[in-house]
């Protein structure tokens, strides 16, 4: 949707296992409000509730300059939890958090790992502000074999960090068994 009706809302959309390389601008290449950045990673708008959004990797190139945004829509987002993801970032980047704190209601960031320079860094009591050892980042391409740059390295400070969570689709990105 480009914005141009009133969001009826959701509840309980789940976004896992995701891998998200290089995003950050909007189709419509437009300017948004804030600093006159273009497009965002992720966009949570309107009366949202109960979204889940776990076991995520969330790559940014140098260069980018780019905000996550929970805003009004006819409503403020309420109840999102966003956990065991990996937010990073590389040098000559910046990922920034847009909202007003006050108004989305019992939103958690929790367990996630936060790699790079950050703008308003969430509280996050269980977070990970380490180099989580990606094999080669950046690299992927077409194909699902091109993204092996984002596996763990041993020796990782994420291996068995992770929060055990239900409901977790039985899988992780790569198709490994969780337990």
């Amino acid at each position: 949707n480009k914005g141009s009706s009133k969001s009826p809302g959701n509840s309980g959309t789940v976004v896992r296992y995701n891998l998200s390389q290089n995003d950050g601008t909007n189709s419509l290449g437009k300017q948004v409000e804030w600093k006159k950045r273009i497009g965002e990673l992720f966009h949570v708008a309107g009366p949202v509730e109960g979204a889940e959004i776990y076991n995520n990797l969330f790559y940014l190139p140098a260069g980018k300059d780019i905000p996550i945004y929970f805003s009004d829509w006819g409503g403020w987002p309420r109840e999102i939890r966003i956990r065991n993801n990996v937010f990073y970032v590389e040098q000559g980047a910046k990922l920034s958090f847009w909202t007003d704190q006050e108004k989305i209601k019992n939103t958690l960031w929790e367990a996630n790992c936060y790699f790079g320079e950050f703008e308003k860094l969430p509280q996050d009591p269980r977070g990970i502000a380490l180099d989580p050892l990606l094999a080669d980042p950046g690299k992927g391409a077409t194909g699902f074999d091109s993204l092996a740059g984002y596996m763990l390295k041993p020796g990782s400070p994420l291996i068995g960090k992770g929060l055990v969570l239900p409901e977790h689709g039985g899988r992780d990105f790569w198709g490994n068994q969780l337990g």
